[in-house]
């Protein structure tokens, strides 16, 4: 697995947990971005909507901020239902907030909340999606269930909306096809990104941020006892 680092300045919730541990004084607030990027995946393009949190605050009297993508959402079978995004973004949020909070960081108890984005798309079917995630089935394989997961990592070109501009990007993430009980669930998630014009400068800070989300999150298929080879992106 990837050892283990502390980003200075942070660029993770876990580099403010350790800032924390070692006796810093952390602060910490949040708010919440919502952004349309166009994927070019494989060739076939399509929009879709990325929620961050940004994290800012001071440690030791030191400025700090950095984002964090917590789900992606789109109308279409390429991902998950933009509503079904925003289960799993306050899912992963919850456990981010839940980790500060032990670690003695005070941050505000937000979540994402974006009901005209979910009246747009929303009909009957949608709404009776499961939001099946991939601790959805790491709870299954602690339950004694075989749950098998083949990694496919990627980098995958996009155009980020912000105001006014669109700015290329790649994004670091990983395709996890999920065998279990004779079905197949394919799941997407990021990991990093970086922007094209600053690739030299950006590019290598955002792979080891991936590959220690990685291993992270491989640590947490081991305990699980999912079947699975452990793929890093180069």
């Amino acid at each position: 697995m990837v050892a283990n680092q502390v980003h200075n300045p942070p660029i993770r919730v876990a580099d403010l947990i350790a800032f924390k541990k070692q006796g810093k004084n952390v602060t910490c607030d949040i708010e919440f971005g919502i952004h349309q990027v166009e994927f070019r995946d494989r060739d076939a393009p399509y929009d879709a909507y990325l929620f961050f949190c940004y994290f800012s605050g001071k440690i030791d009297g030191q400025d700090y901020k950095f984002r964090k993508c917590y789900a992606r959402g789109c109308p279409n079978n390429l991902c998950p239902h933009v509503a079904q995004a925003v289960m799993i973004a306050n899912r992963y949020l919850q456990r981010d907030q839940a980790a500060l909070a032990q670690a003695g960081i005070q941050v505000p108890e937000l979540l994402f909340s974006l009901p005209e984005m979910m009246v747009s798309f929303q009909n009957a079917a949608q709404a009776q999606v499961k939001g099946e995630d991939l601790d959805h089935f790491l709870a299954l394989a602690k339950e004694g269930e075989k749950v098998a997961i083949q990694v496919e990592p990627e980098f995958m070109p996009a155009h980020e909306n912000f105001e006014g501009r669109k700015e290329a990007q790649v994004f670091l993430i990983a395709n996890f096809s999920i065998s279990h009980q004779g079905c197949t669930s394919d799941l997407q998630r990021c990991f990093s990104c970086f922007p094209v014009q600053e690739e030299g400068a950006k590019k290598p800070l955002a792979l080891s941020l991936a590959r220690q989300r990685m291993s992270e999150l491989y640590q947490q298929f081991e305990r699980s006892g999912v079947d699975y080879h452990p793929l890093f992106l180069d």
